[in-house]
C-alpha cells in the first residue's frame, strides 16, 4: 500500500467529505514563532544550506554556507538576522555538502518537509492585493480539499507552506510537487500564465528554492 504523504492541516476547519489530490495524514497545529517555523519546515536528515546576499550586490554577492545539523543551521540564521534581513534557508536538505557558490541543486537534494506555492500580489500581477490572494486561496482548499497552509508575508505577496508530519525523498516530492502544481493551474486560473513561464522555476516544484527570513510568521 502506498503511504500517504503527511501534509500538517492548520486549525481550520475544511469539509470532511472531500478528497485530498496529496493525501493528508493525521496532523497537528502549526508552531507560529520562525524558529518554530523554521524548524517544522527544514526536514532532519542531510546538508542544510544558508544563503546569504548582502545588500546591493545582486547574485554575485550570494554566499552559501552549509551545515550537516539542522540545529546549527537554524542558529546560524538567527545571527545572520541580528544583521541583515537577506538571509535565506533551502527548504530542501541535500545529500553532499556543497561550497560556497554550489550545491544547492535539483540533482543533490535529498530531503523534503513541505509544499509550497507563492501568490504575486500588484498590478500585472494574479491578484491586487494580499487580501485577494488569501481569498483565492481559501477558496482553492475548500475547493480540493486540501487543509489551509501556514501563510507567510512575502512583502509582495503571500507564500502558502503546506507542512509535512515528516520528511520525504526529493524524488517522491517532485512527484507529489507536479500534482500541486497542475491543480493549482486548474483551479486558480489565474496563476497558470506565472506557472506556465519557461523562463524561471516555477516555484511549487522548484526544488532548490530558498526561504528569506524576512517577515515569518503564519
Amino acid at each position: 500500500m502506498k503511504t500517504p504523504i503527511p501534509i500538517l492541516k492548520s486549525s481550520s476547519t475544511l469539509p470532511k467529505k472531500r478528497v485530498s489530490p496529496i493525501p493528508i495524514l493525521h496532523s497537528t497545529q502549526q508552531g507560529t514563532s520562525k524558529k518554530s517555523f523554521i524548524d517544522r519546515m527544514l526536514p532532519r536528515s542531510g546538508f542544510f544550506c544558508v544563503v546569504e546576499r548582502p545588500v546591493g550586490t545582486g547574485k554575485i554577492g550570494i554566499c552559501h554556507t552549509w551545515f550537516d545539523n539542522k540545529s546549527k543551521a537554524i542558529q546560524y540564521v538567527k545571527k545572520c538576522r541580528e544583521k541583515t534581513n537577506q538571509v535565506f534557508v533551502a527548504q530542501a536538505s541535500f545529500q553532499l555538502k556543497g561550497t560556497r557558490d554550489k550545491g544547492r541543486t535539483q540533482q543533490n537534494a535529498a530531503f523534503l518537509k513541505s509544499f509550497f506555492m507563492d501568490i504575486d500580489n500588484g498590478i500585472g500581477k494574479p491578484y491586487a492585493t494580499q487580501d485577494k490572494s488569501k481569498e483565492a486561496l481559501y477558496s482553492f482548499c475548500e475547493k480540493t480539499g486540501l487543509p489551509v497552509p501556514a501563510i507567510v508575508n512575502s512583502g509582495n505577496g503571500l507564500y502558502a507552506y503546506w507542512l509535512l508530519t515528516r520528511e520525504i525523498k526529493a524524488d517522491i516530492w517532485k512527484t507529489e510537487a507536479l500534482k500541486l502544481k497542475k491543480l493549482i493551474m486548474v483551479r486558480i486560473p489565474t496563476m497558470s500564465a506565472a506557472y506556465s513561464d519557461a523562463s524561471r522555476p516555477v516555484v511549487p516544484v522548484d526544488v532548490g528554492r530558498v526561504f528569506r527570513l524576512k517577515s515569518a510568521t503564519p
